[in-house]
């Protein structure tokens, strides 16, 4: 009897010393992560046209798209595509001697419908050579209804 209390002695000073070192020197818990990119965005909003979701940015920016989400509340047919490009422009609207352009993620959204693309490894739109940078959400056909949108991503 006396051997079993000495054991169980030693087996709490034992968790008294994990638990001590636990709270003064905590693991890292698989996943997570304290590496929250710097220039990380999450755009969100409604539109009928096409909306800047980064920029004009600096020459050279790639962006990273972790997901993208589009709800359609219309009785009609929606298809959205995430574009960036590269070239002059003061405002993302107007450019001009463009240098090049990437299309990304598209999505065509049922009426009543949400479509939700998600990416663990992020969808890499590359920077081309140019003056700025630019990342906008686009109608995929002319009259496309109205959309509840949501961009979630990182510039580097």
């Amino acid at each position: 009897m006396k051997h079993v209390k000495n054991s169980l002695v030693v087996f709490a000073v034992v968790l008294v010393i994990t638990g001590v070192v636990t709270v003064f020197i905590p693991s890292r818990t698989e996943g997570m992560s304290n590496d929250v990119p710097k220039k990380a965005f999450s755009v969100r909003g409604a539109t009928s046209q096409d909306f800047i979701v980064s920029g004009p940015d600096s020459e050279g920016t790639s962006y990273a798209i972790t997901s993208l989400t589009v709800v359609n509340d219309n009785s009609v047919p929606a298809g959205r595509i995430l574009h960036g490009l590269w070239s002059s422009t003061s405002d993302c609207l107007n450019f001009s001697g463009s240098s090049g352009s990437v299309l990304g993620p598209e999505v065509k959204v049922p009426a009543g419908e949400t479509v939700h693309l998600s990416f663990p490894e992020p969808f890499i739109l590359t920077a081309q050579p140019g003056a700025a940078s630019c990342l906008r959400l686009e109608s995929t056909n002319l009259g496309d209804p109205p959309v509840h949108y949501m961009v979630v991503g990182y510039r580097f």
